[in-house]
């Protein structure tokens, strides 16, 4: 994945037009990627279809983690309490 620009906290990445599909590899793979996402300690909150495309090796890419949090003691969690 190319950067075009980064700040603190921010980065530009090239565009990637390619949508998932919805077949049933993608969703399987999303939920492996999931699992792994968990065991390492982050919460993919709002990783789904629509924040993933296919790069141009058709190797599935996560182009929106604003939602992801690193562990429990997150703000998005504290607010929810």
């Amino acid at each position: 994945m190319e950067t075009y620009e980064s700040g603190h906290g921010w980065i530009i990445l090239k565009k990637m037009n390619r949508k998932l599909p919805l077949t049933l590899l993608h969703v399987w793979t999303l939920v492996e990627l999931k699992a792994k996402f968990l065991m390492d300690g982050i919460i993919p909150i709002d990783l789904s279809l629509d924040n993933a495309v296919l790069s141009e090796n058709n190797d599935i890419v996560v182009i929106d983690y604003g939602m992801f949090s690193k562990g429990l003691d997150s703000p998005y969690f504290k607010n929810l309490i």
